[in-house]
């Protein structure tokens, strides 16, 4: 299982399998939900440019509205202009004390995503690996790829 972060509980239940069994590709109608925040066009990230600052700003906004809590006091924080983030906090906290808590629902890994798409994801991962027999190892990033293709082709109706 591929994720950024370690998932506590999932509140979105699966969406079922048969919903998913058109692959075709379609232009999306608009922008997706998380792009509302992006200050302009001139704010998108070049990702040719490892170098590229981030604007993680609107990542946190658009998060925060989907459930994500911080701390009181925590804080991103860049010393490079944007960059490398980090989380700075101005109060400190207290040993075990939670610092960030991301739902489940808004994380993307492997395995929910193995979950949801259930056999039609199955069957694309057996034609995959039927063509390169090497490519078991790469198949939590493959299903990662459909599913942010899946809701890039959602546009404006996706949560992302």
């Amino acid at each position: 299982s591929v994720s950024a972060f370690s998932p506590v509980t999932s509140k979105r239940s699966s969406g079922a399998a048969s919903e998913h069994s058109s692959w075709a590709v379609k232009t999306p109608r608009s922008s997706t939900q998380l792009h509302q925040f992006a200050p302009s066009q001139q704010g998108l990230v070049d990702v040719a440019d490892i170098y590229s600052p981030r604007d993680v700003y609107s990542m946190e906004e658009w998060a925060t509205q989907y459930g994500l809590q911080k701390a009181e006091g925590v804080e991103l924080y860049s010393e490079d202009g944007g960059n490398d983030y980090q989380l700075l906090t101005q109060s400190g906290c207290a040993a075990g004390q939670t610092v960030v808590f991301v739902p489940a629902d808004i994380v993307l890994n492997s395995l929910s995503i193995q979950q949801e798409f259930g056999n039609s994801l199955q069957q694309a991962e057996a034609a995959v690996v039927q063509i390169d027999q090497g490519t078991e190892y790469r198949l939590p990033l493959f299903r990662l790829m459909v599913k942010i293709l899946v809701e890039y082709e959602k546009g404006q109706e996706s949560m992302y």
